[in-house]
């Protein structure tokens, strides 16, 4: 999630981000691609930070890894990530 707040009359562009840990030393054999997790606190909530936009370093599209099962004709797109 993008925003920004000022403070004395200087705006700062953040964003919201969960944080992520990697899976395992090497990439994915399929893909090729890293393997991560989200973190979470002791609550169960997820670990979340508010940075700066000017510190990102790179951004990163998250490919869920689905099931071996076909899916549901009938199924919504907003409801994809729920059946797997």
């Amino acid at each position: 999630m993008f925003f920004s707040f000022t403070f004395q009359w200087v705006i700062y562009p953040c964003a919201a981000i969960w944080q992520f840990n990697k899976i395992g030393d090497s990439a994915d054999e399929d893909t090729g691609m890293s393997m991560v997790q989200p973190v979470f606190l002791p609550n169960h909530f997820p670990h979340t930070t508010v940075i700066h936009i000017d510190t990102v370093y790179h951004a990163a599209h998250l490919v869920p890894i689905y099931g071996s099962r076909e899916i549901p004709h009938n199924i919504k797109p907003y409801h994809l990530y729920d059946a797997f």
